[in-house]
C-alpha cells in the first residue's frame, strides 16, 4: 500500500506495510484522531478477495492487525468513521449497516437494522 504524507507544501508517496489479507473491490476509510488534526489509522472492510474480513492500519507504526469478521460478506460497498466508530453500508445485493467501536473492536461489528429495499 502507498500512503500520501504531508512534507510542509506537499504530499510525498511512502510504501507502507503489506495488507493482512489480498483486496479488490474493497473499501478503506481514515480513522481521524480525537482531536480532528489528522488520521491515526486505515479501516479496510470486505472485497472480492477477502469479503468477511476487516483490518485496520496504524500509519504511526506501519503495522496492520485483523479486525473481527464482518457479518455479511460484502464487495464494491462504503465505510466511514466517526467518533471512534466504523461504519460499512450496503455493497453488492445488500442493503445492511454495520458499527464497530474502534476502541473495544472485540466487542465485534454490530448489525443495524434497516428499512431500504435493492431497487
Amino acid at each position: 500500500m502507498m500512503l500520501a504524507k504531508p512534507d510542509s507544501r506537499r504530499f510525498t508517496l511512502t510504501q507502507c506495510a503489506n495488507m493482512i489479507s489480498g483486496r479488490r473491490n474493497h473499501s478503506m476509510c481514515a480513522v481521524v484522531s480525537s482531536n480532528g488534526s489528522m488520521a491515526d489509522a486505515i479501516v479496510v472492510t470486505g472485497g472480492s478477495a477477502a469479503p468477511k474480513k476487516a483490518e485496520i492500519y496504524n500509519i504511526k507504526n506501519n503495522k496492520w492487525k485483523e479486525l473481527p469478521d464482518i457479518y455479511r460478506a460484502r464487495h464494491n460497498h462504503s465505510s466511514y468513521s466517526i467518533n471512534d466508530m466504523g461504519y460499512i453500508f450496503c455493497g453488492d445485493s445488500t442493503t445492511s449497516i454495520e458499527r464497530l467501536y474502534l476502541n473495544h473492536v472485540q466487542s465485534g461489528w454490530k448489525w443495524i437494522e434497516t428499512s431500504m429495499e435493492l431497487g
